[in-house]
């Protein structure tokens, strides 16, 4: 379960990166008037706002799957012993402390990156 939700932040957090040469490109079809920093800001800005999304979708999903496995370890489990609701606690703590450090790392992953793209949009301004 720890695997899967890492590897789940992971594959998120990869798109999310992956989008971003892509947003950062003017639009084909259109005169890009605004320049190219305006554009760069913009290109920034809806990368985070992505991010943001798919942080968000992240943390909704893992959610979910931890009430699913409480749900299942109920009814799997109707009566049980002392030592069964610890291990499935430490279990479930262990994923949610997994789960928000992998958060925290893409978030400063993406700080970084974003501060890269906020300089480069200064460099082309400048």
């Amino acid at each position: 379960m720890l695997k899967r939700i890492v590897s789940l932040l992971v594959v998120v957090m990869a798109a999310s990166l992956l989008a971003l040469p892509a947003l950062s490109a003017p639009p084909a079809g259109k005169d890009n008037k605004a320049g190219p920093a305006a554009s760069c800001r913009q290109a920034a800005a809806q990368t985070a706002k992505t991010f943001r999304q798919t942080q968000r979708d992240a943390r909704k999903a893992f959610h979910a799957q931890q009430k699913a496995a409480r749900e299942a370890f109920k009814a799997a489990t109707p009566a049980p012993t002392e030592a069964q609701l610890k291990t499935f606690h430490d279990g479930q703590t262990a994923a949610r402390k997994a789960f928000h450090d992998a958060a925290k790392t893409a978030r400063e992953t993406f700080r970084d990156s974003q501060q890269t793209a906020r300089a480069a949009c200064k460099a082309l301004h400048a």
